[in-house]
């Protein structure tokens, strides 16, 4: 761009972005997609056939965007990089870029500069297309990016934001009329030829991409997307999936540790559902959720520590045991047909046996060891009472051995 002296500069506008996106829609494991597009004007369209229909979708819908920009002129001279304006980030390597495709040149290797061009990127797993406004240099460094068009006449990136290095001018350049030259392009002809600035001023070094400062990191086999707002939200999954991590090189289990983990996830996924529209994110919320109710109720059986903080008491049996205990014994008090304490203790030992169907197998040393030596009375009891039924004898269930019990109803 060449500004010549008491000129304006050209103001400059935030370059455009539209950024389509492809995720699971529903249960991942029905496979429909959700189509979203960063444009407010755009609204969700939802693929229940699968990932092939919305991926030839969204590249329809990328197609009609670039119409509409062509329409209205193409790339814009006066836009500033939008790469740029994210820190560079769509060509900076991610942290673990060196892991999977081998060391990358460093960021400060790429400087914004070149005329404005109207760039599309679409990545290799068919999940995102974004179309932008950059700087020539951004789009060329960027993996798998194509320049569309070219601003007519574009303003060269590497000349934004002047310095006041440039915007001192040099000593007799008012006077003169010199043109002052911030790129590549040659000095205005109105510029005087005698006078000794009139060749092309240094053109100042243009700033280098600022290195990528965001965390980068996993939950739940979810990415967390480097561009999540708010940043609060994003730092957090992070620190989750981090966390949880963590957890499970643990040497021994810590489950208040791990209920309090479940319920940040749960508090996190809910928030991030409502950013982002994802149901799938809210259906994982709810897990979370559950997960840190069952947790929190296996570490009071375990430790017998009551929710309301009182003092721990010692148990024998889980939640679910204890109340189906309090089940049986509640039908052993209203069934027994005695009110002896060994009738009751037949009566809670054999509902036991026959709790699923009704029907159960006994053997006499079963039988022997619940009452001793009361056991042939306390059989003729319940028999005669018609509560137990026998296929035989009272001698012979007696009599029966593992290998062939009794049967009873």
């Amino acid at each position: 761009m060449v500004a010549q002296t008491g000129t304006r500069h050209e103001e400059h506008v935030a370059g455009r972005v539209w950024a389509v996106h492809l995720a699971p829609s529903g249960r991942p494991s029905a496979g429909a997609v959700r189509l979203s597009c960063s444009r407010p004007a755009c609204p969700d369209q939802r693929f229940p056939d699968g990932a092939a229909a919305g991926r030839k979708a969204a590249v329809a819908h990328v197609n009609t965007h670039l119409d509409h920009i062509r329409a209205g002129g193409g790339p814009r001279s006066e836009a500033w990089c939008a790469c740029r304006a994210a820190d560079c980030a769509w060509h900076t390597p991610d942290p673990d870029a060196e892991r999977r495709s081998g060391p990358r040149p460093p960021a400060q290797a790429v400087r914004c500069g070149g005329p404005v061009v109207l760039a599309v990127y679409a990545d290799r797993a068919g999940r995102l297309w974004r179309i932008a406004e950059t700087c020539a240099r951004c789009a060329a460094a960027t993996p798998g990016c194509r320049i569309l068009d070219t601003a007519s006449s574009g303003t060269d990136q590497a000349a934004v934001q002047p310095t006041a290095q440039q915007e001192e001018p040099a000593s007799g350049t008012a006077a003169g009329g010199v043109a002052v030259v911030f790129s590549h392009h040659s000095p205005s002809t109105t510029a005087d030829p005698s006078s000794p600035a009139a060749g092309p001023a240094p053109v100042p070094r243009a700033r280098a991409a600022a290195p990528r400062t965001k965390r980068w990191g996993k939950i739940a086999q979810r990415t967390v997307p480097h561009d999540l707002q708010p940043d609060i939200l994003r730092t957090e999954l992070i620190d989750l999936g981090d966390a949880f991590r963590a957890y499970q090189k643990r040497p021994e289990p810590d489950l208040a540790l791990l209920a309090e983990l479940h319920d940040r996830k749960a508090r996190a996924f809910t928030l991030w559902a409502d950013v982002s529209g994802d149901p799938s994110l809210r259906h994982e919320a709810q897990r979370a959720e559950q997960a840190a109710q069952t947790t929190r109720e296996m570490h009071q059986n375990r430790g017998g520590s009551p929710a309301d903080g009182g003092p721990a008491v010692e148990r024998l049996l889980t939640r679910t045991q204890a109340a189906h205990a309090r089940t049986v014994l509640g039908y052993t008090a209203d069934h027994a047909p005695f009110p002896q304490a060994e009738v009751r203790l037949a009566v809670l030992m054999l509902a036991l046996r026959a709790a699923r169907d009704g029907t159960g197998n006994v053997t006499g040393q079963d039988l022997t060891g619940w009452l001793q030596g009361d056991a042939e009375p306390v059989l003729e009891q319940l028999v005669d009472a018609g509560w137990l039924h026998l296929p035989g004898t009272i001698a012979e269930a007696l009599a029966s051995q593992p290998e062939t019990p009794t049967a009873f109803t």
